[in-house]
């Protein structure tokens, strides 16, 4: 697995350890029992790394990070396609049965419309990071190709929460505990998110379902929310009573181009739902744990 030490990866890792596998962990900085990342360069040798696996969990990548330069934009390019590229085409030489790549949502798209977004919807990524995912899919749909004998199964979650959180789930969460009133109660969206164990378990269903061919599957909590039933939900899991106001959304919409938070208003007031049918279909899949179940583990952390 890459990216083993990473806020997905440690549970993702311990998931699999529970349910039997031996996990070889790849990290950059290799610690006891773990195995150093050999690069991203075209002359990364993952022999050593591969050697005597049966599957791959390919987690590591660029994410949350500035894009505004041409260089950290090229290294994007570098890290969460090629490398994920060259990684799966040493995979497949070295005889690995399973390739699972942790995508994003994202390279589909943003937002959604008045439907959820299923495997069908048209890809329109909107940013460098969801052109980037969506690049690497496209490379590994290729080397798929070459490599028949092995399956190649591409997850796409939505926002990701759990212990060890961080990033945009972080700070709501703590503007909500400050008990203060928020202005969401005017907001009428839907938001798909998934517990980061509900992930992991999904990542380990992967494995223990052989016969499922590869594919793209949408991952998520199965149900969607809106803002202000998130924040009821994050007040409820800190034994709180959220306090809300009604401010017209078109007044949050000018206050935040005012203050140049456009990215953060479409984050609270636009709609993000994903369906997880396909996959639960195809695994014979549930989540096993609720939101209220994983924001309690989230928040008592």
């Amino acid at each position: 697995m890459t990216g083993a030490n990473g806020f997905i990866g440690v549970h993702v890792v311990r998931a699999l350890r529970d349910a039997g596998y031996s996990v070889r962990a790849i990290t950059r900085n290799a610690g006891e029992g773990e195995v150093p990342h050999p690069g991203t360069d075209a002359d990364a040798d993952w022999r050593p790394a591969l050697d005597g696996a049966d599957s791959v969990v390919h987690l590591a990548g660029m994410a949350h990070m500035p894009l505004q330069t041409r260089d950290m934009r090229r290294r994007l390019r570098t890290i969460n396609v090629l490398a994920t590229q060259r990684l799966a085409q040493a995979a497949a030489a070295t005889g690995i049965t399973t390739f699972i790549f942790m995508s994003s949502i994202k390279a589909v798209a943003d937002h959604s419309d008045d439907a959820p977004l299923t495997e069908s919807s048209r890809p329109r990524p909107e940013d460098c990071y969801g052109m980037a995912k969506l690049a690497a899919e496209r490379r590994l749909g290729r080397t798929g190709r070459d490599a028949p004998s092995m399956r190649i199964l591409i997850l796409r979650p939505p926002l990701v929460y759990g212990p060890g959180v961080r990033a945009n789930f972080k700070a709501f969460a703590r503007i909500v505990g400050l008990g203060l009133p928020l202005p969401f109660a005017g907001i009428r969206n839907r938001r798909s998110l998934i517990y980061v164990g509900n992930l992991a378990a999904a990542v380990v269903r992967c494995l223990q379902m052989r016969d499922v061919p590869g594919g793209t599957f949408h991952l998520s909590d199965g149900i969607a929310v809106s803002t202000p039933e998130l924040a009821q939900a994050i007040a409820a899991a800190q034994n709180r009573t959220a306090r809300m106001v009604n401010l017209p959304v078109s007044w949050l919409r000018l206050g935040a181009v005012a203050a140049g938070r456009q990215g953060h208003f479409s984050r609270l007031a636009g709609s993000l739902e994903v369906s997880n049918r396909h996959f639960c279909c195809s695994f014979g899949w549930s989540p096993p744990f609720t939101l209220e179940q994983g924001l309690r583990a989230t928040l008592q952390t």
